[in-house]
Parts: structure tokens; sequence; C-alpha cells
């Protein structure tokens, strides 16, 4: 057997340091473990039984609003107002008796978000809240159209909207696609 010629860069250890070494964890080890057995034992078993988790119980599941199912059939989903992306940042909040039900695109501009509401809520109270609701951010006007009345205008800084409505439902347009800072 040939050993290297290179010189090594580590010291060699006495062997008898090293397995005193060894010996002495070991006997440190097993002494502290069953210290530990001792210290922390178990305590003893009581009458009275704790109680456990039921999982038997359903996952709380989102679902879609019954308003949607009603108003959009087939094609509600479940959405935030969150997911919107042309939303202006200060727009108003969907009010209490609205949900939103579904979106879509009709360019790469312009979202339309269809919302859902309570039963018996008139064109004219939706128009009303958001006009009310868009005081001082906003211009908007009511226009007709060949489908009736509609709230539009304009939301600095660059969109502008409008919102359609019929009874228990509607829809608001936004479009980025302007500078309408003051």
């Amino acid at each position: 057997m040939t050993r290297s010629t290179r010189p090594s860069t580590r010291s060699p250890r006495p062997a008898g340091r090293t397995r005193a070494a060894f010996a002495a964890m070991l006997v440190l080890t097993v002494l502290g473990s069953s210290a530990c057995a001792t210290r922390f034992a178990l305590p003893d078993a009581t009458e009275t039984p704790t109680p456990l988790p039921d999982i038997t119980a359903e996952p709380t599941v989102e679902a879609i609003d019954p308003r949607c199912t009603r108003q959009f059939p087939g094609t509600a989903v479940l959405l935030h107002e969150g997911e919107l992306e042309t939303r202006p940042e200060l727009w108003p909040e969907v009010p209490s008796w609205a949900v939103l039900c579904a979106t879509e695109w009709e360019n790469d501009a312009t979202q339309v978000a269809w919302y859902a509401t309570d039963e018996g809520i008139s064109r004219a109270e939706i128009y009303r809240y958001y006009e009310h609701e868009m005081a001082g951010y906003g211009e908007y006007g009511r226009a007709e159209t060949a489908d009736g009345e509609i709230s539009t205008g304009v939301f600095p800084p660059q969109h502008s909207f409008y919102i359609e409505a019929t009874r228990d439902q509607y829809r608001i347009t936004w479009s980025i696609d302007g500078d309408y800072a003051d």
C-alpha cells in the first residue's frame, strides 16, 4: 500500500483523546435522556375527556350569491371587487343590496362588471346611489340611449364610465381612455 507524498494540512490527534471525548459525550447523552424522562413525565389520565375537533363538518366553501344565479343563470361566477382591473381606485363601494356576478372585456381598455341586486331595486335607486357616492370625485350625468336612460361620466384621472340599469340588475362599463385630471 502506498501513501500519498503530499503533505497534510491537518494536524493529527492523539487517539486516546478522541476516544475519551466520545466516551464522555456518550455518558452525558445517556444521563441527559434519563433525566429528561423523569423531569417531563406525562400527566396521569383524568376522567374528563378532551374535546376533539369535529372532523365530520364540511369545510366552509364560498358560494355564488343566490341573487347572481337568479339574475344571470349559467353565467354567474364567484368574483370579488378586487378582481376588476379597470375599476378606478376611488370608485364607490358596491351597495349592500348589490353583488358582483360576472365580468367581461370589450377590448383591452374596457371592462364590464355585471351586478345583481335585491329584488325590487329600481333603475332610479341604482343611479341615485352611485351619483350620490361619486359627488366630489367625478363628473356624471344622465343620457338617453336606445335601451333607455344611463348614468355616464368621467372619473379622474383616466376613466370614463357608464351605468346601465334595469330592475334587479345593472352593469358598469369602465374604460381607460383619457386624461381627465383637473
